[in-house]
């Protein structure tokens, strides 16, 4: 009777083994599926700073998933779903972990939640929530419930894509009481036809210091983030790049010049030193340098136009606009110097970015 008894429990472990392992992975398995589409469901909305959105969307897109019949995988929206920043790799290297908002880079950057790039989901069958997985044949050995969890972290990539306002290939400064900004180039540029679709993107550091107001994205680098002082302003996104950006292989090309059509008072030694109201009109324009201060200045372009600046541009006053045309149509081109805006200035561009390099 011994043996019997011996061998029974035997067989009970046995099928306990077969039976409850099996619905446990099956059960894994379904958890992971509600995982990963919520957390694609909670990543979607992050480019437009839509967390509330993106959290509702989570939670609906998990309970949507099964464990068993009628048994929906719930989320705690506060607990399960968090936002952080997932770095895009290098070619070669392992992933980097992600890290939530509020937790502190390796480069010292502490995650701020306008530079959540990645959702990360962890749907919980816990006994403290008392949904663990019930047991059946391991009952009679004693357990009752399992506790399982699986995580998914969603990534987003570039979000809006390359439509930027301006671009600085090694860096970007703003100083002072500097802004950009866009608008509706149909109609006149002012209130209410101000608009946040001037962003800005580079490969290394963004700097934004004193009262800068970004209307738009501000994306740093891949390996690096937005240094910004406590009164400075960004309307929209500051998550990292996913890829280095580039200038066409035809960029620095130029061709049509004719600098006689520029304003004379406006040109001098070769550099546009906009401190006045001058119109730029259409035309391909090559220059060494610009150097904008006053307040009171306001440099217009009026039309399809190409600018290749061979030096420094220094704006520290005074306003730039683009009207009259879609703003891919003027393009600014700066190539051995730096591009540093500060003091009270301003670039405000229609709504259909151009490109400023």
């Amino acid at each position: 009777m011994l043996m019997v008894g011996v061998s029974m429990i035997a067989i009970f472990a046995v099928i306990s083994l077969a039976v409850d392992l099996g619905r446990l992975r099956w059960a894994k398995a379904r958890m992971q599926t509600a995982a990963d589409a919520a957390a694609l469901a909670g990543a979607y909305p992050i480019p437009d700073q839509a967390f509330t959105q993106a959290r509702t969307s989570a939670v609906n897109t998990s309970g949507q998933n099964t464990v068993e019949v009628n048994d929906p995988v719930v989320l705690d929206s506060n607990q399960d779903i968090e936002f952080g920043l997932w770095r895009y790799p290098a070619t070669g290297t392992a992933s980097p972990p992600f890290v939530p908002v509020g937790s502190v880079e390796s480069n010292g950057n502490v995650v701020d939640l306008r530079e959540a790039n990645a959702c990360r989901v962890t749907n919980r069958r816990t006994t403290a929530r008392g949904n663990a997985m019930r047991l059946i044949a391991a009952r009679i050995l004693g357990p009752q419930t399992c506790n399982l969890a699986t995580t998914a972290t969603a990534y987003v990539s570039d979000g809006r894509g390359n439509g930027f306002a301006f671009i600085g290939l090694d860096w970007i400064r703003f100083t002072g009481n500097s802004y950009t900004d866009s608008y509706d180039w149909h109609f006149p540029y002012g209130d209410p036809n101000i608009h946040s679709g001037s962003s800005i993107a580079t490969n290394g550091l963004i700097t934004l210091g004193g009262t800068t107001d970004i209307r738009g994205d501000a994306r740093p680098g891949m390996n690096s983030y937005v240094d910004m002082s406590n009164n400075v302003t960004v309307t929209g996104w500051t998550a990292p790049m996913d890829h280095v950006l580039t200038a066409s292989a035809d960029a620095w090309n130029p061709t049509g010049i004719d600098n006689s059509t520029l304003p004379s008072a406006m040109l001098q030694n070769g550099k546009i030193v906009g401190n006045d109201i001058f119109v730029i009109p259409p035309g391909n324009y090559l220059v060494t340098g610009w150097k904008q201060s006053k307040a009171s200045a306001i440099l217009t372009f009026n039309g399809p136009t190409n600018l290749w600046i061979d030096g420094d541009v220094d704006i520290a006053g005074g306003q730039v606009v683009i009207v009259g045309t879609a703003a891919s149509a003027v393009n600014i081109y700066v190539r051995n110097g730096h591009f540093d805006q500060g003091g009270n200035s301003a670039m405000s561009n229609p709504g259909e970015p151009g490109a400023l390099a």
